[in-house]
């Protein structure tokens, strides 16, 4: 709960700070955010202490950073690796732009104009001197730099500009070679291409991870610079010292805006326990006037239910596992739907919750459909209730899959194998019982399996 709470009050602060100044504190260093910004105003709102404030501003860059190498990097891949092998190097720079683009992603990054921070900085602080953002900005980002979007991409060629960027902010690789110039970039992602067409793996991730903490060094120290300038303008002239008050435009902003952005992200509804017991949620359901605020949802899951005594599924590897839709299967699926390419039933029918899983390997896998089943959806159209229509789609549950498995002989044939009775005579394999390696299955006559089993099972 403690922990809910704390993220909830740094989503709340990021909110109101973002709305301030345009973009969001992970953006710029934590030394520029604590040095330049009294951000007294808001420990007021949030009812901070200067404790609460400095941890707050000490971990929103590593937040940052962190989502930017993990999730953010991820989105890029993916979506490049959705396109066609002679696009990917413009769609991993499509992907760069975005991360760096004040508002909106371009659709294009050749589009790319204005940079977050360094273009929402102008006019934050009554100062009687602004620095020279416009020349920071070229500084910033070599994405904006006339001469790399002169550079074509060609059909043979598809990752000379992405090369290119790599040397200009002086990216490095070292393993499985050393990596600087824009040659060997551009040719160590035709290597990752050819060898990974989905660019998922390690290497794509490494690459571009070394190009992503280049571009972030670079575009950190412009943005430092300017917000230094910021304060040797307000030490030179009347705007005051070090930390520097918001103008009173940006607050005027916040403070129109601050009960909507509190109670919008308060009426979020938080997952406190996705697997609650039993205890807690009876304790919650009977005694719901003790607890507002909590709610019992009821959710539907493909869980396996007959488990040995050690506790692990019976026959785990035969049945299978199940997961969550990857990153590649949502973003296939939003490209579909933005391209036209699927009928509304279709997206609808596909329509991705948390909640949802998918088999992954095993009957879970092989029966998957017929064991998922379909979201359904009610929609409404129109704002007079007279006038207005709806229709709904009744949810579609999971058919049975019943399995020809006997379970005792199932648990006979997992022990046998994993503790197998050794025998006392010299001949005994002592390699083969350590650990022992095998398989069982019985088979009717009918074909009915009746127990499969094999070790090692993990």
């Amino acid at each position: 709960m403690e922990a809910a709470r704390a993220r909830f009050e740094d989503s709340a602060a990021d909110a109101l700070f973002e709305e301030a100044t345009g973009f969001p504190p992970g953006r710029i260093s934590t030394a520029s955010l604590s040095r330049t910004f009294d951000l007294g105003w808001l420990a007021g709102v949030l009812r901070w202490d200067g404790a609460r404030l400095s941890a707050w501003e000490a971990s929103r860059r590593a937040d940052s950073l962190s989502d930017l190498t993990g999730a953010t990097a991820a989105r890029i891949l993916v979506r490049a690796g959705l396109d066609e092998p002679e696009a990917m190097g413009e769609r991993v720079l499509d992907g760069l732009a975005a991360v760096y683009a004040r508002d909106e992603a371009p659709d294009a990054w050749r589009d790319l104009d204005e940079l977050a921070v360094l273009d929402d900085a102008r006019g934050i602080f009554d100062l009687a001197h602004e620095p020279d953002w416009k020349a920071l900005r070229r500084r910033a980002s070599p994405l904006l730099d006339a001469d790399l979007r002169k550079i074509e991409t060609r059909p043979d060629d598809p990752w000379v500009v992405l090369g290119t960027l790599a040397e200009t902010v002086g990216a490095r690789l070292s393993v499985p070679r050393p990596t600087a110039s824009a040659r060997e970039w551009a040719a160590h992602w035709e290597a990752i291409a050819a060898q990974d067409g989905h660019l998922e793996g390690d290497g794509a991730q490494a690459a571009l991870a070394a190009i992503l903490g280049a571009l972030e060094t670079r575009f950190l120290e412009a943005s430092d610079a300017g917000f230094e300038g910021c304060l040797a303008a307000a030490a030179a002239g009347d705007g005051g010292a070090a930390p520097l008050r918001l103008a009173r435009g940006p607050l005027d902003q916040v403070e129109q805006r601050e009960r909507f952005l509190l109670k919008d992200l308060s009426s979020r509804p938080v997952a406190i326990a996705p697997d609650a017991s039993y205890p807690l949620v009876h304790l919650l359901e009977r005694h719901a006037d003790a607890y507002h605020g909590f709610e019992v949802r009821r959710t539907t899951r493909r869980k396996i239910q007959a488990r040995a005594a050690d506790g692990l599924p019976i026959a785990r590897t035969l049945i299978g596992g199940v997961r969550g839709p990857s990153l590649r299967d949502l973003m296939a699926r939003e490209k579909r739907r933005q391209s036209g390419d699927e009928e509304e039933d279709e997206v609808l029918a596909a329509i991705a919750r948390t909640d949802d899983r998918q088999g992954s390997y095993g009957i879970e896998a092989l029966f998957d459909a017929e064991l998922r089943g379909r979201n359904g959806w009610f929609e409404t159209s129109g704002l007079d209730e007279g006038s207005s229509s709806a229709s709904v789609k009744a949810a579609v549950d999971g058919r049975d899959v019943v399995l020809t498995l006997d379970r005792d002989l199932q648990l006979a044939a997992q022990e046998t194998l994993a503790h197998p009775e050794v025998p006392s005579d010299a001949a005994t394999d002592s390699v083969w019982l350590t650990p022992p390696v095998g398989a069982i299955a019985l088979i009717t006559p009918d074909g009915e399996v009746l127990a499969a089993a094999s070790e090692p099972a993990r």
